[in-house]
């Protein structure tokens, strides 16, 4: 079998974050979707990491993902985009 390793640079993810926001007009609102852990980048740390590059929050699968990011701290909006029971 083959070793994968996969690498995060949240800088990375932090510029790239910063070129949409400027992409954008002053009064847009840009939220980054971090659901399913980020899709592998880590939901905590990537959500930083947009909120760093200018994002206004971050948006979610589930309930239980928005509880992750309260007990990592964050208070930015946060929207859920799966039904709650």
């Amino acid at each position: 079998m083959r070793k994968t390793t996969l690498q995060i640079s949240t800088g990375a993810l932090e510029h790239n974050a910063r070129i949409l926001r400027t992409a954008l007009p002053e009064k847009v609102r840009m939220m980054a979707v971090v659901k399913a852990d980020a899709y592998g980048h880590g939901l905590a740390q990537a959500g930083r990491a947009f909120l760093q590059g200018g994002a206004w929050g971050l948006a979610v699968a589930i309930v239980d993902e928005a509880a992750a990011l309260r007990r990592e701290g964050m208070d930015c909006p946060v929207l859920i985009l799966g039904g709650t029971d």
